[in-house]
Order: structure tokens, then sequence, then C-alpha cells
């Protein structure tokens, strides 16, 4: 069954103004009830910050409590995109700038230094430069393999590279000619595919292993919907997604963390009086076979970003429906502009 579930906003922190261009939550810490966030931005840094749950004084509740960990420098443009990963046990973490530079950060047993910046805490970790390699041009959206030691990204030159880790950061794969450039990637869980998403309104499906498209997603033959009374498709070819006028820096798919079901957002149906908004969800075998999507999942507004729970749950119980037939749950959230 799908469910919608509420939240709620523990604490705000500045990112000294600056726009924040991407976001990822470290959700390997060793068994620890605590997480680490890292932010990048404009402001050419990164910082990491700790999330966990604390008691609160004189009460039984936990509250979500924030924390700073550390400022890290090293990028002289805008850093588009972060994400961590685990390689033989080891802590990495890779951004990618404006400029094409892609630095490979790893987390030191060794104490920080002092702090650059008079005006932060001092670090609490000390992550250092493993690698430094080049994309070409500005690093729009980053992915590491899943339990492997390749990076993937791509950029405004409508190219995906893929570096590997345990070559010395060595070059082994480039495709090109992406259509307009992706500024969205996700890598499949098994391995086998990596789908990008691109400002020109198509998805495509890549092989990671070969270096060849698989799949163009860009518009279906639907039969006439009917959302409402008052909100309808004609049975023409329709096409998927939001063009380049949706204010949004990415476009953020992802794949369910059994890598049965792809979520992908920016879903844009235009009806004959209105505008329909939502996430596609593919299943593994259409994404390649007929590049159809299996659900359409509504959305007030526009979407731009999905992002999966890595926890697989066990179903509910007497629930009544299962729309995806896999025999356990998975939970993501969606952003909306």
């Amino acid at each position: 069954s799908i469910r919608i579930m509420e939240h709620f906003i523990p604490e705000i922190f500045w990112h000294d103004r600056a726009s924040l261009l991407s976001i990822d939550i470290d959700d390997n810490m060793n068994g620890e009830d605590r997480y680490r966030l890292a932010t990048c931005s404009m402001q050419k840094e990164i910082r990491l910050w700790e999330l966990g749950f604390e008691t609160c004084p004189g009460r039984k509740t936990t509250e979500l409590a924030v924390s700073f960990i550390a400022n890290i420098t090293g990028h002289h443009h805008s850093i588009n995109a972060v994400q961590f990963h685990t390689i033989n046990n080891a802590r990495y973490r890779a951004s990618g700038d404006s400029e094409g530079r892609l630095i490979v950060w790893k987390l030191s047993d060794l104490p920080p230094g002092p702090p650059e910046d008079p005006e932060l805490p001092p670090n609490k970790e000390n992550w250092v430069k493993h690698k430094l390699i080049h994309h070409d041009s500005d690093v729009t959206c980053l992915a590491w393999q899943p339990n492997g030691a390749k990076l993937a990204s791509v950029g405004r030159d409508n190219v995906l590279l893929i570096h590997d880790m345990l070559m010395n950061g060595k070059r082994v794969l480039s495709v090109a000619n992406m259509r307009e450039f992706p500024n969205g990637m996700s890598w499949d869980p098994l391995g086998r595919y990596i789908v990008t998403q691109s400002t020109d309104r198509k998805m495509e499906v890549i092989d990671a292993i070969k270096g060849t498209k698989l799949r163009l997603i860009y518009a279906v033959d639907f039969p006439s919907l009917t959302f409402s009374s008052s909100h309808a498709t004609d049975p023409t070819p329709t096409k998927l997604f939001y063009d380049d006028q949706m204010m949004s820096f990415k476009r953020l798919p992802s794949f369910s963390p059994c890598g049965q079901l792809v979520v992908v957002p920016c879903a844009h149906i235009e009806s004959r009086d209105n505008n329909f908004y939502g996430n596609y969800v593919f299943t593994r075998k259409d994404v390649i076979s007929s590049g159809r999507p299996s659900w359409l999942l509504p959305s007030p507004k526009a979407t731009f970003l999905v992002k999966m729970c890595p926890v697989i749950f066990a179903l509910v119980e007497n629930a009544k429906e299962n729309y995806s037939g896999l025999p356990h749950r998975i939970i993501w959230l969606s952003l909306t502009n």
C-alpha cells in the first residue's frame, strides 16, 4: 500500500545564506543511531553535520538534535554535488564543482587541524583529499557504484563518466551525447544500470558495465486518462516530464534499495484544462523493455527529487492492497517546488 507520512523540522541552520546545491546523508555509521549530513553550496565549502536523537532534560521523550562536525574547503567554484560512500570499510566522500573538479575525500584517523574560519567551531573530523580527478565540464550530479569503488559523474558537456578509485581514479567509461545535459542520476543497487534525467524532458537508461544506451524515455502512448471530472487527457502520445521551465537545479530519480523499482520525479501531464504533477514508478523490467511507467503518483506541485530509505521493511499485516507486488515495503520521500 502507499502511505503519506508527516514530518517535522527540528532546527534550522544557515549555510552562510548561500544557495544549497546538494545534500547527502551518510547512512553507514557502524550501527550508531547517529548520522552525518553533508551540505554544499555556492559558498565553495562543504559542511558536515551530525543528526542524532537525544533525551530531553527532565523528560522521557527524545528529540532530533543537529550539531556541527566540520567545514571543509578545497574547491574554488560552487559545489554542485556531494555523496558519501564506503570502500573496504573506509569512509569516502566525493564532491564535484562548476569547474569540473571532482575531489574524493577520505576520513582520516588523525586529529583535525586548527579551524580556518575563526567564526566557526573547530572541526571534529579530519577529511583529507584522497584523489583529484576531472570531468572536463561543470559537474551536475554524482553517483557511487553500489558496493563498489567506481564513481559516476554527469555534467553540462552532456557526458557521463565513470572513474575507478581502485585504479587510482582512472577513467574507465565514457558515454557521450546525453541529449541535453543531465542534472540527475541514480545507480542501480544491483550494479547493472544507471538512469539519468535531463532538462529536455528525457530520461535515459545506461548499461553501467558496457556503457551502451539501452532506453530513451520521453513520450508514451497513453490511453485517454481521466484524473477527475474536469481533468482529462486525449489518447495521443504524451510527453512524460516537465520541460526546462521548471525552476529546479536538479531532477533526481532513485532506484529502490532492492533494485526492482525506479521512482522518477518531474512527472508533468498536460491535460485539456489543467496540469497534472507527480512521480512515475517504473518496474525494473518495464524501464528497459517498454519504457512505460507502471504507476503515476500524484502531487499538488511539480516534484524534482526522490530519495529512498535504504531500509527494506516488512509488509503491513492485513494490508488490503500491494500495488508493487514486492514481498516487502519500501519508503521514499519526494520534494516539490
